[in-house]
């Protein structure tokens, strides 16, 4: 779909693993991508890939490869709480060029109330939580961040604004009580109000 749209360039971490059996008969199969920032560090990205990929992605394990796909995301129960599961659903695969590439382009809705703040070093945030309508009635719900002027932008918005916005999806690592875990975002580069 047009309004959900991502292209990936990293190295394959391991080999993908049956995750289910979507309801279309399709086996699903999930395994992860590192990606090198900028910066030089690494963010590591879950995928989930339909059986007729999957084969191709195998062959290129522990090696680098472009995917192409869907930004998407499902509740998953733990305990008495919901959790937010995000993954890539990889639709279309090539040879990967010479550098790592990671970008994402959404249209949605906002649907949490931003939240704005400033860093200890006096940067700008305000995170948003983008509802990305899919196929057969379905939405994602995907979170971001924003930085200094579209920080700034997206702490005046309403629930219900639609917005677009260019980023890449990036990992953080954070302890909650003794457990270590893995959030991500998408990191907007660039958003825009639509009318």
């Amino acid at each position: 779909m047009e309004n959900n749209k991502v292209k990936i360039t990293g190295k394959i971490m391991k080999t993908p693993e049956y995750v289910l059996t979507a309801s279309d008969g399709r086996k699903i199969y999930r395994t992860k991508m590192e990606v090198m920032r900028t910066s030089g560090s690494i963010d590591t990205i879950p995928i989930q890939v339909p059986e007729n990929l999957a084969w191709e992605i195998l062959s290129y394990t522990g090696g680098r490869i472009t995917i192409y796909g869907e930004y998407r995301s499902y509740n998953e129960k733990e305990g008495e709480r919901r959790h937010l599961i995000l993954y890539v659903f990889v639709q279309g695969i090539s040879e990967a060029g010479e550098e790592d590439e990671n970008k994402v382009e959404l249209i949605g809705y906002i649907c949490k109330q931003p939240v704005y703040r400033e860093t200890p070093l006096g940067k700008e945030i305000t995170d948003v939580l983008i509802a990305v309508n899919r196929k057969h009635k379905k939405s994602d719900y995907l979170p971001g961040i924003c930085w200094y002027s579209d920080a700034r932008l997206a702490a005046g918005l309403q629930i219900g604004t639609k917005i677009k916005v260019t980023g890449m999806i990036q990992s953080r690592i954070y302890v909650k009580g003794e457990t270590e875990r893995t959030a991500y975002e998408v990191s907007i580069r660039e958003m825009e109000v639509i009318e």
